[in-house]
């Protein structure tokens, strides 16, 4: 049965892509620079037209801000930068979609440790978004009772396990206020 459960763990992820995109901060445009192309565009947090977030698609070596059609505005940012003005940060500068952004960001959970440390630290929304998924997939997986461990291992859900989490937790958060 376990082995079954295991198989089918991925299907927690799938669905309405649209809706998994605006989790994580992504819409997307119809891109007449591109041909009328679908493109995924990811929200800055800034609303320069008083209307709407700021849309950066992304460009050969890097980002640039961009209209509803996908009319370049501006100039192109870095990675890094594009990182730093995102609606939603990604756990990485590695954030061309929105299941790019979910993978690296489960990655930076389940590794545990200080990777997950520094994850909580600069990424606090999102690590709560994909923690949440991460353990519903886990409930669906092995049952109630179940969560990952600050070392990134699914260990049975005790008041020890919890204690342990909430001060590496504690620990994290207070260092994302100091950075």
């Amino acid at each position: 049965m376990r082995l079954a459960q295991l198989i089918e763990a991925p299907k927690v992820f799938e669905g309405n892509r649209t809706a998994l995109a605006s989790i994580y901060g992504f819409r997307t445009i119809c891109d007449v620079t591109q041909g009328n192309q679908t493109t995924w565009v990811l929200l800055g947090k800034h609303k320069s037209d008083g209307q709407d977030y700021d849309m950066y698609k992304k460009t050969k070596g890097g980002w640039i801000r961009c209209d509803k059609d996908g009319h370049p505005i501006g100039t192109k940012i870095s990675e890094e930068q594009m990182r730093g003005l995102a609606l939603i940060k990604p756990a990485t500068t590695y954030c061309n979609n929105p299941i790019e952004v979910e993978a690296e960001a489960l990655t930076a959970l389940r590794l545990g440790g200080a990777t997950l440390a520094r994850f909580i630290a600069e990424c606090p929304e999102l690590y709560n978004i994909v923690q949440q998924r991460d353990q519903e997939e886990i409930d669906r997986v092995y049952g109630a009772g179940w969560m990952r461990d600050i070392n990134g291992r699914v260990v049975r859900r005790t008041s020890t396990s919890e204690e342990e989490y909430r001060q590496f937790m504690a620990k994290a958060q207070a260092q994302g206020e100091v950075a």
